[in-house]
């Protein structure tokens, strides 16, 4: 039996397209792709739906161009039987709590810098001076780990307020200044321009550009312990612009955009990913069997997965095959998918007339033997015919499930095991895209690679919030916030912490705003922001200045009022011959025990606060 597929023409990007225009020449890629890289046997498993094709491919693929699929092999029996999951013989054997150095990170500020380091961060610095005295050797541009972060901070405040233009932000009458304090326009949009990650003299490939990036998020998250119940799924980056990686499906929300493969936890934390390329990566190492194109990503995102452990992983019928469920169950892995019909060898399949005589919920389970491992294939029809396959799970126990017919108001079916077992387990990818949909970064750019940029701190935004909650969950600690609470924190610390603003040099323009003609209403009262731990224990910038008006102290427990500001807090903190608010409040007592204090205090010397090089004098 084969399939047909002839590509007639391609179609163009519509003229109204946001990106249609956004196309940069100096950071294409072109790379010619020959059918021949990919075997009969890869054209398996990834061509049974021609929209899955990655777009490059296809304006390559010759006319009249066949896929065939293998003939059903009768060395494979399937004999009837029932199944009962025994929890006892799946007992989860791998680390489920976090290790005790994970478990020390605090704060939406240190999640982030677990995920990228300063390492990370100098290399960026690097690659974006080097980059922009090849592009502009007249007038190169410095920059530092500290002004990246910045431009970090900024770009993540941007995904809270939005406007409608980037300038918007310093513009009069819609100015914010949680961004426009830190940094002037044209300061940020230099800095967008040139950032890089890469050199692109030693580039190899059209993933160059950015797959450093890629490489330090796999790292940091592959650190955190796999989570028992694991999906893959398949996730698209919205972009539209001319570009070989892109790829259309008109079956998905964004249909044009690059795609990606995620495995995930039940949680939605991302454990692993891998960038499509239009080439398909047939790279394997010892011992791993080549099951096809659709098969082998799966098997690369399984790499890190601990041995024996008992780890369950479900995926949909893209990727499922008998041999890869066999492959997995040797490796100690389990696993749970939808299939479809034309890859289960030998199998007698009902027809959807039988089953639909039989009414909703009407299952039948067969079982057979692939590579010396046993598998459980379950058909069981609902509003059509699902087939499932599994090494760990078949029909017993049978559970309810509701469901409304016409005749009837509601009435409870019957569900097999397995059914609801993927059904449980199987949301986690579908979990981060709705949590990454939330406050997305959308800020447009001519270089392809920024999309995947921005994208990517999207991700390790939600994986430190999950993570976060994680470390709570295990603490019994009752302080989780909202992922946009965590997401204010973390702008913020990233354009304070350990920084001063940018002051703009030259004369006040006329959209400053003490040239700004809308009035400021004077007896309304505005409310505080109040600086985060790690912006106010970083001991530096903490200058005090002297106002005109007396405000209410904003230390803790204080009533007193006070004309001293913190310049860079904003907040009246006390300074007198009585009280010394302002140096209490920029320490950290929490970390001192009461026999540090007792000790600095007999030896009137200067001792440190916490991690931090912020020293407090005994008087």
């Amino acid at each position: 039996m084969g399939v047909k597929v002839e590509v007639q023409f391609i179609r163009g990007i519509p003229s109204d397209s946001e990106d249609s225009e956004l196309s940069d020449d100096e950071d294409q890629v072109e790379i010619p792709i020959s059918t021949n890289d990919l075997g009969t046997e890869d054209l398996q498993d990834a061509d049974s739906d021609p929209d899955d094709i990655p777009l490059a491919q296809l304006f390559r693929l010759p006319p009249n161009t066949r896929f065939f699929f293998s003939k059903t092999d009768d060395s494979i029996s399937w004999k009837q039987s029932t199944t009962t999951r025994d929890p006892q013989e799946n007992t989860f054997l791998g680390q489920s709590d976090l290790p005790e150095d994970i478990l020390q990170i605090h704060g939406a500020y240190s999640f982030f810098k677990f995920f990228f380091t300063d390492q990370f961060l100098a290399q960026v610095v690097e690659q974006t001076c080097l980059y922009s005295a090849q592009k502009r050797p007249n007038k190169p541009i410095t920059t530092d780990i500290k002004e990246i972060e910045q431009f970090l901070g900024i770009i993540i405040w941007m995904s809270l307020v939005r406007q409608h233009s980037t300038r918007r932000h310093w513009a009069a009458g819609t100015r914010i200044p949680q961004i426009a304090d830190v940094m002037p326009i044209n300061r940020f949009e230099e800095l967008k321009r040139f950032i890089h990650f890469s050199d692109n003299n030693s580039a190899t490939k059209n993933t160059d550009k950015i797959e450093q990036v890629l490489n330090q998020i796999r790292t940091a998250c592959q650190k955190i312990p796999f989570e028992e119940h694991l999906s893959c799924d398949e996730q698209i980056i919205p972009f539209k612009g001319i570009i070989s990686l892109r790829t259309y499906n008109p079956k998905k929300p964004h249909k044009w955009g690059y795609k990606m493969y995620i495995l995930s936890g039940v949680s939605g934390f991302t454990s692993n990913f891998e960038l499509c390329s239009n080439k398909a990566d047939l790279t394997l190492v010892p011992g791993e069997p080549n099951l096809g194109a659709a098969s082998n990503i799966i098997v690369r995102l399984c790499r890190p997965i601990p041995r024996d452990m008992n780890h369950k992983v479900y995926y949909d019928n893209y990727f499922s095959s008998l041999y890869f469920l066999a492959y997995l169950q040797k490796l100690g892995t389990q696993s749970v998918a939808t299939v479809r019909s034309n890859r289960l060898k030998g199998l007698d399949i009902m027809s959807e007339k039988d089953m639909k005589k039989r009414g909703r919920g009407a299952y039948i389970e067969k079982t057979a033997t692939v590579d010396g491992v046993s598998i459980h294939a379950v058909q069981w029809y609902d509003n059509r015919i699902v087939s499932l396959i599994s090494t760990f799970s078949g029909t017993e126990p049978i559970t309810k499930a509701r469901r409304f017919f016409k005749s009837e108001n509601c009435k409870e079916i019957e569900r097999p095991d397995i059914v609801a077992v993927y059904n449980m387990h199987m949301g986690g990818v579908d979990l981060q895209d709705s949590l990454l949909g939330l406050y997305p970064i959308k800020l447009k750019s001519k270089k392809w690679y920024l999309r995947i940029f921005f994208h990517m701190i999207d991700t390790v935004i939600v994986n430190a919030w999950l993570l976060s909650r994680r470390i709570n969950r295990q603490l019994n600690r009752n302080e989780n916030v909202s992922l946009l609470e965590f997401k204010t924190t973390l702008a913020q610390d990233l354009c304070w912490v350990g920084k001063t603003a940018q002051r703009k040099r030259g004369r006040p323009s006329v959209n400053s705003p003490r040239n700004s003609p809308v009035p400021i209403p004077l007896n309304r009262r505005c409310l505080e922001n109040r600086p985060t731990d790690a912006m106010k224990f970083d001991n530096f910038g903490h200058w005090s200045s002297y106002t005109v008006n007396r405000e209410r102290c904003k230390k803790p427990l204080c009533k007193g009022k006070s004309r001293v500001k913190c310049d860079k807090c904003s907040v009246h903190l006390c300074f007198n011959s009585t009280n010394n608010c302002f140096k209490e409040f920029h320490c950290n007592w929490k970390v001192l025990s009461l026999l540090e204090i007792y000790v600095c205090i007999l030896k009137r010397t200067m001792f440190p606060i916490g991690n931090t090089n912020f020293f407090l004098c005994s008087e």
